[in-house]
């Protein structure tokens, strides 16, 4: 391996580990304003949906700060700091996955009182912000398994470069998957801003008030 690639972060792992604060925009996090008596059963589970999206967000900033800040310290060689921040990012990662997949339950409690509701205006709103929700879920958990193999692939990466060893990583297959990870990323936006508009939809017709945090 030459000097240059050793202490140079290269272009393709740039990439990788900036395109990771975009996973961010998948949490779409939603506070509960205010709501009525009649709505109250529907505040409390939207309340433990949104307690779930609390914790995928702070899972997935930390695990962003951690990969935007390898640069700094690429640039002092610090490789052992980095497959360190590299291993606490993947349990980050995991966590948030494992949160996304624990809100399937109350969205089975959830869709249980849309369909016991006697409002056709709330089976419909609660039906598209069910949709919405698996919809933002499914994007979540792919996006964190991309993350997750290309973090693994840095970290594999990072032991190599510390130890001197001839990097093994396929240079041009991981180029590929990372820019198709940041382009896939750029579509998480448009998912939040219909599952945004699919809660409020929902609170409207189920008699509750939220706001964007």
């Amino acid at each position: 391996m030459n000097e240059t690639k050793k202490n140079t972060m290269p272009k393709w792992l740039l990439v990788c580990l900036l395109a990771g604060g975009a996973i961010l925009i998948v949490a779409g996090l939603l506070t509960v304003f205010g709501g009525n008596s009649a709505s109250q059963s529907f505040v409390d589970r939207f309340n433990e949906l949104q307690a779930s999206n609390v914790g995928i967000n702070s899972d997935l900033t930390s695990a962003s700060n951690l990969l935007l800040g390898i640069e700094a310290k690429e640039m002092e060689k610090d490789y052992t700091g980095i497959i360190s921040d590299l291993q606490i990012t993947l349990a980050n990662l995991n966590d948030a996955e494992a949160k996304v997949v624990l809100t399937s339950t109350t969205l089975t409690k959830l869709q249980d009182m849309i369909d016991d509701s006697s409002d056709q205006n709330v089976k419909t709103t609660g039906v598209q912000f069910i949709d919405a929700l698996n919809t933002r879920n499914d994007a979540a958990l792919k996006m964190i398994s991309d993350a997750k193999d290309l973090v693994n692939q840095a970290a594999t990466y990072y032991n190599e470069v510390a130890n001197n060893q001839q990097v093994t990583i396929d240079v041009d297959e991981f180029a590929a998957a990372a820019n198709a990870f940041y382009v896939n990323s750029q579509n998480l936006a448009g998912i939040g801003e219909q599952y945004n508009a699919a809660a409020n939809a929902f609170a409207e017709a189920a008699g509750f008030v939220i706001e964007d945090q």
